[in-house]
């Protein structure tokens, strides 16, 4: 059986239903040792990525986008949760097992390509095929193909230091593409790029998507490389916040956000709707409307000045007599709303 899980398929692996990658509950913690706090960089995440859907995680440094693309591609284990491929739950499964499936079934692009220095920028996807048990002659093939495909080509005997910034990333991109990865992930990979590179790249990824019908997750800091993907989560301290589909605002966030429900019924609030809070205090009225054929929610403060002229004489509950402003019931326990 063991044998048999380390051969899968990239669509035994990713063509199972409707989405390729499925997170549910998704921890990582990390020890920081001594008398500092661990660090919980993902915090209960939960994420789908459709089969040949383009996804972009927006969010500053430390909100936890590298961790989660780790976790995504095998990397890093998560400290709880459960990341699907299919119907494969890849965090049960032990390291060789996961090797298998990052050489067959993703590719990886980072912000700085991990090309080998003394290996010509076709030697670096050919010594990628090769390493996956493709023949020399197939995988001499598959490079042309790559390197033509992505624009190339004439650069192909270039050793990395003599290629421009966007040319290693173009080659780090190919060798992603070697396998016919059903996944690619990419972490910042424009992040070393000035406008018109980034601009290039990013239009090739959409190319790519589009051509080759393959799921693509980006984590990014930038907005503007945020554009070019299908829908966008927008990550912040370990939660997400919401989701972006269509067009994006970049200069209001908020006004562009979705805000998502988790299946666990978890709402996060984005810092807006925190500052309200502040404003208004923490309890909210709710009245739920579904007159209309799509139901409501209608959230509206409990109003300060309410709570100050409502003071009982008595608990409502079992009608013992209480002092002003007392929070709770001596004799029953209940809370008292002022």
């Amino acid at each position: 059986m063991e044998n048999m899980l380390y051969n899968y398929t990239n669509e035994e692996l990713m063509d199972q239903g409707e989405y390729q990658v499925f997170g549910r509950g998704i921890y990582t913690i990390y020890e920081v040792g001594g008398d500092t706090p661990n660090v919980v960089a993902l915090k209960g995440l939960n994420f789908e990525i459709k089969r040949g859907e383009f996804v972009s995680a927006l969010g500053p440094s430390g909100s936890g986008k590298s961790s989660l693309l780790r976790c995504i591609g095998g990397l890093q284990k998560p400290n709880a949760g459960s990341i699907k491929y299919g119907n494969l739950d890849i965090t049960k499964l032990k390291e060789e097992e996961l090797v298998s499936i990052r050489r067959n079934s993703v590719g990886f692009v980072f912000q700085s390509p991990t090309l080998i220095q003394h290996l010509s920028a076709k030697d670096n996807v050919i010594n990628t095929l090769r390493y996956s048990g493709n023949s020399l002659t197939d995988a001499k093939k598959r490079t042309n193909e790559l390197l033509d495909l992505l624009g190339i080509s004439h650069r192909g005997q270039a050793l990395p230091n003599k290629l421009s910034g966007g040319e290693r990333q173009r080659v780090g991109i190919a060798v992603a593409l070697a396998n016919n990865p059903s996944l690619i992930l990419a972490d910042e990979p424009t992040g070393n790029l000035d406008h018109e590179n980034t601009a290039n790249v990013m239009g090739l990824f959409q190319d790519l998507h589009n051509d080759l019908d393959t799921s693509f997750l980006i984590v990014t800091h930038s907005k503007y490389v945020s554009t070019f993907a299908d829908r966008n989560l927008e990550l912040l301290d370990g939660i997400f916040l919401g989701q972006h589909t269509g067009n994006i605002n970049l200069d209001s966030l908020e006004s562009s956000r979705q805000i998502l429900i988790g299946n666990d019924g978890r709402l996060n609030l984005p810092p807006e709707l925190i500052g309200l809070i502040d404003e208004y205090g923490s309890a909210w009225n709710l009245d739920y409307i579904d007159d209309n054929e799509i139901p409501e929610i209608k959230l509206t403060p409990v109003n300060k000045n309410e709570k100050e002229n409502n003071k009982f004489t008595s608990c409502p509950l079992c009608s013992t007599e209480i002092e002003p402003n007392q929070a709770y019931c001596t004799n029953c326990g209940a809370q008292l709303i002022k």
